[in-house]
This record gives structure tokens, C-alpha cells and sequence, in this order.
């Protein structure tokens, strides 16, 4: 079912959230990272009669300390009991025991361990926070979890936790990072992260949009939506989002799909999320993101809004003072290496120079190794050297067929290559006049705003005969 979220009602919340609700707190055990042994306060039981290698100890794990039991080869019974809880009693909207644990077993475990509350000081331990294997088709289990103690008070002040290894076939448990603290009021709203893309353009044959957010919050993460609006109708539809998972508390990747919409339609969205505190959830949203939904072809008209179409405005370097480089040419592998007028960057490789072909490719290195020019091959492949074909074919550029090759490098910011009114070469030998006119434009960094730093390359076609299609290559490698 699709909600309609309303924007003052989002703001008018979360408002209220911020304003209405001072977090305040109280830490009843301090983040104990196991760093000396046996930590200060807290108590290791062996009462199975396991050998010391495997009792309860201090371990490093990827250099950091953690307390660690490993299997005896017998049922283990042993404890890892923290100091007593005093500031357990008392009103309080939430208490969060967090902790990290990493859990092996092998498949035929017949045992089990637990993490376990006791209200008189480890004389009887009544509550059973967890039990581990927590899934028993999973041979080892990571991750930093919460587990939320309010519901098993009454406290006396008496209260300890106990980790409490019960294996008669297990491999290891590790623990680490162990902090209990006491909130007085709702923890803040969820922290919610999202990466658009830098340049968004969703492709047409897609059937719906994923959109994905890394959600985290104190008491655990309930829910989460996409929402989204079509061509800024500041009507918002929200979808539900999915957890995708193994964290009890939910925190971690949430995914949504936006439906499919019309080509070149704009899309805004923003990612609204509640967290898991009973009494009162908290909310918040985000910030809010756009991408346009392309089709298999541009629109050159007011239809396509998309702001990353291409400019159709034709760039006219004759007038502009371009001068022409073909008057030597006389076979179709001929080339001539120019200069150019800015540093250009191309993926994160920075070129002074390029080497200008008759045949319609531009290239960025000065060797051909296994490249014959004269043929136009796929692109990319990795034999080729870096470089671009605008319109890669059997091009002729010489005085009987009329064509030539222009260069401008008069700017500061732009260099253009001119193919104008090429003759082109046909299967058979025949040469067709006047079959391609084409710029290619490469575009300063110091103007650009791109990933790395990089240059834009800019192809425009004024004029192409149809034949010519199915014998060339256009790519970038």
C-alpha cells in the first residue's frame, strides 16, 4: 500500500522530536573492552573442569582484546559474570546492554549458551536475555547487537549479567565492547545514510527504481520508507523499505523500490525511518534526492528536462580562427599528434598531447601496439591504446572529396577537432562524398565538474550518411 507522506507533517514532527526531548543519561557499566585480565569487578566460573587453555580469557582478535572460550572437547560449563549493576532501579524510559559478540559451532551442536540476568547478585540467574546458536543453520554469527533490559525489572540493584558458555560441541564465542546505559528520555531519531549518484539518470527498461539507505539507531530500527514525488508535485507516495540482514535490532542496509515511471520524468525522494522505542518512537527523514528517468533516445525539446542532456548548440571553430591539419595526409592510417592548450585528464591519466586521425579516432598514446588504425574495431579492448572514436571508419579527408580535418586550440578551456564533409571509403572500394560531418570537443577540468578531476569529451554529429553506420565504431576506452 502506498502512503502519502505530507511535508509540513514530517517538519511539524520532527521539530517536536528535537525540541521536546534532552537526552539524558547514565552509564551503569562502562565500556569494558577486555584489555587487562580478569577486568576489574567482574568474575570468571570454570565449573566443568576445563583445562585453562579453555576457560575464559583474554584473546586478541585482529588487535583488539576480547574475552574468548574455546570447546574443551566436553560439555563447558563456564561463566564470565559482570560487576554488580546498582544503577539498575529506578524510572527510566530505556536501559541498552550493547555488546559485540562473534559465535562458532560446528552443525551437530547439542548444547546451548546464554546471556543471562540475575535480580540477587548471580544466586539465581531467572532471565534469559539470549541464547546462542541464535540460528542453528549458521556455523559462526558477528555482528554488535542491543539488547534492551527494561522489561525484565523490577531491578533490585543487585542485578549482574552472566555469559555463560553451556557447549558440549561448540568452537568458540567471543565478546567484547560490553556497555549497559540508562536513558531517562527517548534516545535521538535514527541516523540515516544515503550515497545518490553523482550524475543520476535511472535507465529507461528498468520496471522499478532500488534505492537503498544504511539506518541505524540506539533502540533498534522498525521501519522505513522511500518516498517519492513525479516532476515536483509536491505529492509524496512513500513505499515501504526492507531490511536486508542478520542485526536482531535491524540496524544496518534497508532497501526500496520506486515504481517505474514515464521516460524523462524527474524524480525527488528522500528516505523517512522510526526506531524500535516502544513508548514513544522517534523519526526523522532526509535530506531530499533527484535522478531523471531516461528512454532510449534524447529529446530536444522542452519535454526532456533532464539537465544532463546533451547541448545541441553546434561549435563553429572556423570562424573561431581553426586551422586545418589534413593538407599532408595521403593514406587513411595518417594522423597528427597536436599539442593541447590545457592539461587534460582522462580517466585520472593526465595528456599534454593528442594524435588526431583521418579515420575519426583520437588518441591519447603515442604507440600502436597490435592497433591497425585503418580498420575500425571494437571498443574498448585492452590491446588498443587510450583514446576515443567520435566516428571511427574508412574516413577520406583530402582535396578531390572536399573534406577536412580542422583544429581549434585557441582557447584556454576548450580544444575541437573538426571533421568536416569526410569522404568515406565503402565496402567494395567506393568512396562516398560528403558522409560525416562531426566535432569532437575535449573540455579543460579546471571548468568541469567531474569525479577525479576529469575532462568532458563532447561528440556532435551535423551531418551522416546512413550507410555509414553499419561500418564504424563510436566508443571511449
Amino acid at each position: 500500500m502506498l502512503k502519502i507522506i505530507h511535508w509540513g507533517f514530517v517538519l511539524f514532527c520532527l521539530f517536536n522530536i528535537a525540541f521536546s526531548q534532552a537526552i539524558d543519561s547514565v552509564v551503569i557499566l562502562e565500556t569494558e573492552t577486555f584489555s587487562t585480565w580478569i577486568p576489574s569487578g567482574w568474575t570468571v566460573l570454570d565449573l566443568g573442569g576445563s583445562a585453562p587453555a579453555s576457560q575464559w580469557m583474554s584473546f586478541t582478535y585482529f588487535g583488539d582484546s576480547v574475552a574468548a572460550i574455546t570447546y574443551s572437547g566436553s560439555r563447558s560449563d563456564d561463566w564470565l559474570i559482570t560487576p554488580t549493576l546498582p544503577g539498575m532501579p529506578g524510572a527510566a524510559d530505556s536501559i541498552t546492554f550493547h555488546f559485540w559478540t562473534r559465535f562458532s559451532h560446528w552443525p551437530a551442536e547439542a548444547g546451548s549458551s546464554f546471556i543471562l540476568l540475575s535480580h540477587d547478585g548471580g544466586t539465581t540467574w531467572t532471565e534469559t536475555l539470549m541464547v546462542f546458536p541464535t540460528i542453528n543453520a549458521t556455523t559462526v554469527e558477528q555482528y554488535d547487537t542491543t539488547v534492551y533490559l527494561e522489561s525484565f525489572g523490577p531491578f533490585s540493584g543487585n542485578e549482574k549479567i552472566a555469559f555463560w558458555y553451556n557447549h558440549q560441541n561448540g568452537d568458540y564465542w567471543y565478546v567484547d565492547d560490553v556497555r549497559i546505559v540508562k536513558y531517562y528520555s527517548e534516545p535521538v531519531p535514527p541516523v540515516i545514510e544515503h550515497d545518490d549518484y553523482y550524475k543520476p539518470g535511472i535507465p529507461f527498461y528498468l520496471t522499478e527504481y532500488p534505492e537503498s539507505a544504511y539506518i541505524t539507531d540506539l533502540t533498534g530500527v522498525d521501519s522505513a520508507w522511500v518516498c517519492y514525488d513525479v516532476n515536483f508535485s509536491d505529492s509524496f507516495s512513500c513505499v515501504p523499505m526492507e531490511y536486508i540482514g542478520s542485526d536482531p535490532n535491524r540496524c544496518g542496509l534497508w532497501v526500496g523500490n520506486i515504481p517505474s515511471q514515464p521516460s524523462w520524468s524527474r524524480i525527488r525522494y528522500f528516505f523517512y525511518a522510526r526506531d524500535s522505542y516502544a513508548a514513544s518512537p522517534s523519526v526523522d527523514t532526509t535530506d531530499t534526492f533527484v535522478f531523471a528517468v531516461q528512454d532510449n533516445y534524447y529529446q530536444f525539446d522542452d519535454v526532456d528536462s533532464d539537465p544532463e542532456r546533451p547541448e545541441t548548440t553546434w561549435f563553429d571553430i572556423i570562424s573561431r580562427g581553426a586551422y586545418k591539419i589534413d593538407d599532408s595526409w595521403t593514406a587513411l592510417t595518417d594522423y597528427s599528434a597536436i599539442g593541447l592548450p590545457f592539461t587534460f585528464r582522462y580517466y585520472g591519466v593526465d595528456y599534454d598531447t593528442v594524435y588526431v586521425h583521418m579515420c575519426g579516432a583520437v588518441r591519447f598514446s603515442d604507440t600502436l601496439p597490435f592497433f591497425d588504425i585503418s580498420a575500425n574495431q571494437n571498443y574498448p579492448d585492452t590491446t588498443y591504446p587510450n583514446g576515443f572514436a567520435g566516428l571511427w571508419a574508412k574516413l577520406v579527408a583530402s582535396a578531390s572529396y572536399g573534406g577536412d580535418v580542422w583544429v581549434y586550440d585557441s582557447d584556454d578551456d576548450t580544444f575541437a577537432v573538426l571533421f568536416d564533409s569526410m569522404g568515406w571509403v565503402a565496402p567494395g572500394g567506393a568512396t562516398i562524398d560528403n558522409a560525416l560531418t562531426m566535432e569532437i570537443l575535449l573540455i579543460s577540468p579546471a571548468i568541469c565538474d567531474e569525479p577525479g578531476g576529469n575532462g568532458e569529451i563532447i561528440v556532435r554529429f551535423r551531418g551522416v550518411n546512413d550507410s555509414l553506420l553499419a561500418y564504424c565504431t563510436l566508443g571511449l576506452e
